[in-house]
């Protein structure tokens, strides 16, 4: 019984630090008419343009849907329901830790139809203060062998990420407690 006791914070702390080193994303949206009025029961699929994977989805009771957990990369959501057009949203960029949010508006019409937009990557977030920085494989190649003194280590990259005070004798993260 003791064993089991301590063995369930040790559990539960190994299951944060696994959900803490996710390399996914999520997006959430709310599906509407044109008087935005939320419509429940339409039908949702998001499609991974590189991979062509589509993910089905319905909204709830208040026109949301959500899909928790997205690989890395560029998408495309699309909506319908009887009685209305069909809409296609597409270049939704998902990246690391990030939660996007959309809405779709569905117009009157018939199914047969579809109305296409093209979303635009927002150059600020107001959904959270949450911040990161995307790596990508070039940058990485091309980074020198040793950075900050060390081999080419992730954990030496900290210092390229906005917020990151990496001083000589100390260094804080977003105005932080300075950390020797």
């Amino acid at each position: 019984m003791i064993l089991f006791t301590r063995s369930i914070p040790m559990l539960l702390t190994l299951t944060a630090l696994a959900f803490a080193q996710s390399d996914n994303g999520s997006l959430s949206g709310r599906v509407t008419d044109s008087s935005e009025a939320v419509v429940a029961g339409a039908k949702v699929s998001i499609t991974n343009e590189a991979t062509g994977v589509t993910i089905p989805a319905t909204t709830n009771q208040d026109g949301i849907f959500q899909y928790p957990s997205l690989p890395v990369g560029s998408y495309a959501v699309e909506a319908e329901h009887p009685g209305f057009k069909r809409t296609r949203q597409t270049g939704i960029r998902i990246d690391v830790a990030t939660r996007a949010s959309i809405v779709l508006s569905l117009a009157v019409g018939d199914t047969q139809q579809t109305v296409e937009v093209k979303a635009e990557t927002p150059l600020l977030s107001t959904e959270t203060s949450d911040t990161g920085t995307v790596f990508q494989p070039k940058f990485m190649k091309d980074a020198p062998l040793f950075v900050s003194g060390g081999f080419r280590n992730p954990e030496n990259f900290i210092s390229y990420v906005p917020g990151v005070n990496n001083g000589q004798q100390d260094s804080s993260i977003n105005g932080g407690a300075r950390r020797s």
